[in-house]
């Protein structure tokens, strides 16, 4: 969970769309649904009101692969009705915990960290630059401001 944090705060939230797109896909590879919509639901965690609608499933899917191993459900629409009204970090957390309790059952308690990617790091690289690239446009500002 602090890597998923770390990695979405260091990347500006760039590694929340690339976690998102991981994640699908390693979902409906789990529920063998034979498609591939995770480019689809990455483009649409971007709309508004489709983006509601793109957690609600990655969440349902979460909650079905958990049932289908013995493991309690969680109220999905609780966590995107908490999501709506601000409380995305504390739903993001619960889901992120609730996911890793899967892997963790599913592999009989032999779970471990996933080695850091290069589509992670690039996500946090990305996200540094354009960090700088905001703070040198506002030093800019800040110097036309002051001279004007």
């Amino acid at each position: 969970m602090g890597r998923c944090w770390g990695f979405t705060l260091g990347s500006l939230g760039l590694y929340g769309a690339y976690w998102l797109y991981q994640t699908r896909k390693l979902i409906d590879h789990e529920l063998r649904h034979g498609r591939d919509d995770a480019t689809f639901h990455t483009v649409g965690f971007f709309v508004p009101i489709l983006n509601y609608f793109v957690l609600y499933w990655l969440w349902r899917d979460i909650d079905r692969l958990r049932q289908s191993i013995g493991l309690p459900r969680f109220e999905v629409g609780l966590f995107v009705g908490l999501s709506v009204i601000g409380g995305t970090p504390v739903t993001y957390s619960i889901v992120l915990n609730r996911l890793n309790e899967y892997w963790d059952y599913r592999s009989q308690g032999w779970a471990s960290d996933a080695p850091v990617t290069t589509g992670e790091k690039l996500t946090l690289l990305v996200g540094i630059f354009y960090a700088l690239m905001l703070l040198g446009f506002l030093v800019f500002l800040i110097v036309v401001l002051a001279s004007a």
